[in-house]
């Protein structure tokens, strides 16, 4: 018996409509699995973020080899603050939903970002005038954290 050449590449096709449906799928729940996996580390992060913002009466949101961010830290020990939480981003997986999550809800992604009392006071040069200013100490006073 001879087969057609025709034949042989009808006989080929449900093949390839197999092999494009299984990558075609394979690419949609992938991307799906990824954007799924991203909300959910995104609404982990806000959460977490949220928690220990309401839990501590400081918090600062760092990087260990920052500058600023040590001045801002100087400035809550130079006055003794009590219940401050620094928390170092840099070596956390999920380092840039954080900083996106900052960005969402103060503006900016940079560190450090201040919390006093469960409200955003600012970066590092916020934190710096705020102490020279003496602002620093009154609302430490009345977030209970001197």
């Amino acid at each position: 018996m001879r087969v057609k050449v025709q034949d042989a590449k009808m006989a080929g096709l449900p093949f390839v409509f197999s092999y494009l449906r299984f990558k075609v799928n394979f690419l949609f729940t992938s991307d799906v699995s990824k954007m799924a996996e991203t909300l959910a580390s995104e609404a982990h992060v806000a959460e977490w973020a949220d928690r220990l913002i309401k839990q501590h009466k400081v918090v600062v949101f760092s990087k260990s080899n920052c500058p600023y961010c040590r001045k801002a830290i100087e400035a809550f020990q130079s006055v003794k603050a009590k219940d401050m939480h620094v928390e170092e981003i840099e070596g956390s997986p999920y380092m840039d939903a954080i900083q996106d999550y900052m960005k969402q809800q103060t503006g900016a992604r940079s560190v450090p970002r201040v919390f006093i009392g469960g409200q955003f006071l600012g970066g590092a040069e916020d934190t710096i005038r705020a102490k020279a200013d003496g602002t620093l100490v009154e609302k430490l006073r009345a977030a209970g954290a001197l």
